[in-house]
């Protein structure tokens, strides 16, 4: 990575980064939401939790294709990936045919904890057996880290579950990749970095720059999981900028449109189409725009799912812009993006093949 200037213009240049959690919702949503992804990403994982959740391995697959198929278009390689969402009723043969067809992961969602849930896990006993195939045919564990039980306040479901769930899980299949999602909590951080190199974790760019007071000025930067304490937000920043191998991007971009966002009850989900530009601030912010941002953003993901690092470079511009009010993401639908209306110094300029 480097900063550099050209004609009294500063410069950024560094390896196209991957998100390894984004949401690209149903298709005639992903008709618009791809291209977020697209201009600022060489590899892109989309999670399964569609309002028909992708549960069998002919409809991830058929997911996929669509994704790929929007993405043709462009003039570089563009590399999707896709996620079974396991049930209560997934099987053993649906796990070998996800290793046949290539799915990159499979994911954990505890029945309830977000949204398009309901499909989710009760009990991780019932699918015990199917972490030790997991295991067997190396196909990773991606884990939503929140229990549901009423009795456990929102700002200590991560804590709960890794206590009483992830390190079980761990600890009986220790050779199981484990990828815990958007870690949002120390205890999140200290689990992935008390573990070997086959435990990992996605960072959010909302953790990182926010914390649960600015959630009570902003019913935008609602999310699951929530957006925590200011102790927790200094320990996702700092493990994020550590330069440890199992940190890596993970956007958890996930538009609402605003009516079903901003209402009593609505769903949880930062919507993120600046997500380069913000992951820029937040690695600056905390004094490590260098070469661990470009770690974090480009390599440590694809070298632990074992996939190509991208060829062609990301060029950003030091110029100062509004992040819009609102953004289209379907036909007469909108959502307002995360941090809407503030001022980011770090502008996506091109894509350098």
């Amino acid at each position: 990575m480097r900063i550099y200037e050209e004609s009294g213009i500063t410069f950024l240049e560094m390896m196209l980064g991957n998100d390894f959690h984004v949401h690209l919702r149903e298709l005639s949503q992903l008709q618009f939401l791809i291209w977020y992804s697209a201009l600022q990403f060489g590899h892109i994982l989309a999670m399964p939790n569609t309002k028909e959740p992708l549960t069998r391995v002919r409809a991830a697959c058929l997911y996929n294709n669509k994704v790929r198929a929007e993405g043709k278009s462009l003039s570089r390689a563009f590399y999707s990936h896709v996620a079974l969402y396991l049930t209560d009723d997934t099987t053993e043969d649906e796990i070998r045919l996800a290793h046949r067809m290539g799915i990159l992961i499979c994911k954990l969602y505890p029945n309830g904890a977000t949204t398009n849930s309901s499909s989710g896990v009760t009990d991780v006993r019932k699918i015990w057996h199917l972490f030790a195939l997991m295991e067997e045919l190396r196909i990773p564990l991606s884990v939503h880290g929140e229990v549901t039980d009423p009795k456990v306040a929102l700002w200590d479901c991560e804590r709960v579950f890794v206590d009483t769930i992830l390190i079980k899980i761990h600890e009986a299949f220790p050779k199981l990749k484990i990828i815990l999602e958007h870690v949002s909590t120390w205890e999140g951080v200290q689990f992935v970095q008390s573990t070997p190199n086959n435990v990992g974790a996605t960072v959010t760019v909302h953790h990182m720059l926010c914390n649960c007071n600015d959630v009570y000025l902003y019913p935008s930067r609602n999310c699951y999981p929530i957006i925590n304490s200011p102790r927790d937000q200094r320990a996702v920043i700092a493990f994020a900028i550590s330069g440890e191998k199992s940190c890596f991007l993970g956007t958890d971009s996930a538009p609402h449109v605003d009516s079903a966002k901003f209402r009593d009850g609505g769903f949880g989900g930062c919507f993120i189409p600046n997500a380069m530009e913000l992951y820029a601030k937040a690695f600056e912010s905390a004094g490590a725009l260098d070469d661990r941002f470009e770690a974090f953003a480009s390599f440590n993901g694809s070298n632990f799912y074992g996939l190509p690092h991208n060829t062609a470079k990301l060029r950003m511009v030091r110029k100062e812009h509004e992040i819009s009010q609102s953004v289209q993401i379907d036909k007469g639908l909108y959502a307002t993006p995360f941090m809407a209306g503030e001022i980011l110094d770090w502008q996506v300029d091109s894509i350098i093949q």
